[in-house]
């Protein structure tokens, strides 16, 4: 457990309204054409394309400080992977911290780039910058909870049962973005509305439930 870090003790929400509190990038001529990966312990380097390119001081100094940062706040929010977890398992929650995180200028894009774990479900992410927790890809996620809950969809008929199993599929490769009940259900199932989809699960009360324990159960794993 991390207490509050003391050099935010002193913080006021006139700091936070102002323009230049927060990450904001790497400075604007460095944009034009942003790296695939950076290297921030140790890393004077990106590799684009198998081509070799040094960074320049500023950028090491602005690419640790995004990190750096990062662990500042989360740790000012909360006091361990334990609480981010606990909030974490609930969609509504979850987008809190992220909203929150996004406020103060954190961009979970620019932060996987930085930390040059592209792979990584955002939860990992901010747990292993903060609190130094395995960074689990969502591949590795999925695989944990098919592992420690085999027998997770056994419950449910065949239709609906291929659709979770699908979904999860869908989340090992492609992120969390799959688990977006808005979205999620046109991307992959385009031959089915949302009712029909849901008719498979006894109705949207029970498809929301299904999907909201398949979560908790992620990220629990």
């Amino acid at each position: 457990m991390y207490p509050p870090e003391d050099e935010n003790a002193g913080r006021t929400g006139e700091d936070e309204a102002d323009p230049n509190y927060g990450w904001h990038g790497l400075p604007p001529e460095e944009q034009e054409d942003p790296p695939n990966k950076f290297y921030v312990d140790g890393g004077t380097e990106e590799i684009v394309d198998e081509r070799r390119y040094d960074l320049t001081e500023d950028q090491q100094l602005q690419l640790s400080r995004l990190v750096d940062f990062t662990r500042e706040q989360v740790r000012t929010l909360y006091r361990s992977s334990v609480e981010i977890q606990e909030r974490w398992v609930d969609p509504e929650q979850r987008s809190e911290i992220i909203d929150l995180l996004v406020a103060r200028g954190i961009d979970f894009d620019d932060l996987k780039d930085v930390a040059g774990l592209p792979d990584v479900d955002p939860f990992d992410l901010l747990c292993h910058i903060a609190f130094n927790e395995p960074a689990l890809t969502y591949k590795q996620r999925a695989e944990h909870l098919k592992r420690r809950n085999p027998d997770i969809f056994i419950s449910y008929g065949e239709d609906s049962r291929e659709i979770l199993e699908t979904l999860l599929d869908k989340y090992a490769e492609h992120g969390a973005s799959e688990l977006d009940l808005q979205t999620t259900f046109k991307a992959n199932f385009p031959e089915y509305n949302i009712l029909e989809i849901a008719e498979k699960f006894g109705g949207v009360e029970r498809l929301s439930s299904a999907m909201l324990q398949l979560q908790m159960l992620l990220y629990s794993a």
